[in-house]
């Protein structure tokens, strides 16, 4: 940022800025990867490093999963095996929209 120019009548002060931007913008049915941050009976939380705010709805997640009461934590139920999907672990989720 240099100089600034106030302009009569305005009383503010104007300047000429160079920058860049940076867009982050996934496609649709794009894979991410990211760490589950939290989860409650609505779904779940993904951080992936410079953004925080991703939900993934119960609706949305792999079927069948439950919300584990005693744990806190949502399980995918693998034929026979219970699959939890524990907190501060790596997930890979699909963009919808």
């Amino acid at each position: 940022i240099e100089g600034g120019t106030v302009y009569p009548g305005e009383g503010s002060a104007h300047f000429k800025v160079e920058f860049r931007v940076v867009v982050f913008r996934p496609f649709n049915g794009e894979i991410l990867e990211g760490t589950l941050k939290r989860a409650d009976k609505t779904g779940l939380y993904v951080d992936i490093g410079f953004f925080s705010d991703i939900f993934v709805p119960e609706h949305l997640m792999q079927e069948p999963s439950v919300f584990d009461e005693d744990e806190q934590l949502w399980v995918w139920m693998y034929e026979d095996a219970k699959m939890f999907m524990d907190l501060e672990e790596p997930v890979r989720i699909r963009v919808q929209g």
